[in-house]
């Protein structure tokens, strides 16, 4: 017979809940000690009460009988969280990338400059160069 998680999941979903037996046993209808019984295996609950309890949690029966939501949910939330990191690495990356442009543009618009300089440079050092015109004498 595969593995029965039942009462794992059961105690991990209504801790994750944030929710009391006694608070969770009112919540869904089921007896004080009905609810501690499934969370310790001394008794499993009828298909009825099993979709009950899936559909309060929001899982599947399959993962509320036969997978280890615990550690399901931690391997969503790893995913969750690299998610999150691979959405900000993007990001940053975008902003680099811009950074990027920018200081290209920078550069070329620098190298413009200093091409007009170095032409003003040889222009003036063109002029110096000539021959001073020398008034003539009367």
């Amino acid at each position: 017979m595969a593995n029965n998680y039942f009462s794992i999941n059961v105690k991990f979903l209504r801790k994750g809940a944030k929710l009391t037996q006694a608070e969770l046993f009112k919540k869904i209808g089921f007896k004080d000690r009905t609810w501690s019984n499934y969370e310790t295996g001394v008794s499993i609950p009828n298909l009825n009460d099993l979709i009950k309890i899936s559909k309060y949690f929001g899982v599947s029966l399959d993962d509320l009988i036969f997978c280890d939501l615990s550690k399901k949910e931690g391997r969503n939330l790893e995913r969750e969280e690299e998610s999150k990191d691979l959405l900000k690495a993007e990001k940053m990356i975008k902003v680099q990338e811009d950074n990027i442009k920018l200081l290209k543009d920078n550069i070329t618009l620098k190298n413009d400059k200093i091409k007009r300089l170095e032409k003003d440079l040889r222009d003036m050092e063109t002029y110096i160069k000539r021959p001073a015109l020398t008034k003539a004498k009367p």
